[in-house]
Formats: structure tokens, sequence, C-alpha cells
């Protein structure tokens, strides 16, 4: 991936997702978590709609905890957090280490 001035959200979502189902396919009793901290609002690459499509058939292959910083769409990082079983944090009023923390019980 290249960071180039747009915010790819669910394109990188996608890409972290297809990596955690092959290493849960070479690894099927490992735990694979996906963190997103985001700033902003999804201006490039796949929407949401089309992400939850992509996946709809095989499911998603780890949780995602979206962290939201910022401008971020809180709502969107709710239905994706909702999506994978994972969780939504709001990084601009928690402590990250408390959020790692709690993520970790998720596993």
């Amino acid at each position: 991936m290249k960071a180039d001035g747009g915010t790819a959200i669910y394109s990188a979502l996608a890409a972290a997702e297809d990596l955690a189902r092959q290493e849960q396919q070479r690894e099927p009793d490992r735990f694979v978590s996906i963190v997103l901290l985001t700033d902003g609002e999804n201006n490039s690459g796949l929407r949401l709609g089309e992400f939850r499509d992509r996946y709809a058939a095989g499911g998603l292959p780890a949780r995602i905890f979206p962290i939201l910083f910022g401008e971020g769409n809180a709502d969107e990082m709710q239905q994706i957090a909702q999506l994978s079983g994972g969780r939504e944090f709001d990084g601009r009023k928690l402590r990250l280490a408390q959020v790692f923390k709690e993520i970790r019980g998720y596993q």
C-alpha cells in the first residue's frame, strides 16, 4: 500500500481481510484482528456497501476494531465493527493503552 493523498478505508480493510483469510488458512487456531485508526472519511476506493457486498457470502475472517480520531464517520465505523463482530472506539476520548487492552480481551 502507498499513501498518496486519498483515504481509501474500505480498500485498505479489504486488503487486510484478504491477508487475514490467508493467515487463518495457514494457522487455523490463530486469532486475527484488524485495528483501523482513521481521522478521515472514505473518499477513495471501495465504498462501505461495496465492502459489505464483497464479504457477504464468505464472511469476514477477522474482527475489525476501528479507532476514530478527528473528523471520521462514526456511524460507518460502528457499522463495520458490527459487521465483523468487533467494536468501535473513540480515540478522541479514550487512551490508546486502554483501547488496546479492551481489544485484546476479544481474543
